[in-house]
């Protein structure tokens, strides 16, 4: 995320928000064993965690939702980036000092 960035020289919009969603995918990264090693993480999980859990989680956690845990972050990250730029922006506008 941070070189990205850095290509816009740290103030570019486009360059920060896409930086944001980048460094924000780290939320995805977390849950990329439950989908992309599916078969062994259900194995550890259903030998410590039991059966009913594992196949509670299975259920609740269909291959096709990873893409939407993807987007959704890059969305929530997009949000958050132009939330943070209103309220910084009024912030240092009222404290003078943009």
């Amino acid at each position: 995320g941070d070189l990205i960035m850095r290509a816009g020289s740290y103030h570019q919009w486009k360059f920060i928000c896409l930086g944001y969603i980048v460094f924000s995918e780290w939320l995805a990264g977390l849950l990329s064993s439950v989908f992309i090693l599916r078969d062994s993480y259900f194995v550890l999980i259903r030998e410590s965690m039991g059966d009913v859990f594992a196949d509670t989680l299975a259920a609740v956690t269909p291959p096709w939702i990873f893409p939407l845990v993807v987007l959704a972050t890059a969305l929530g990250a997009l949000g958050g980036a132009g939330l943070g730029r209103s309220i910084l922006k009024k912030h240092f506008v009222r404290s003078g000092i943009v």
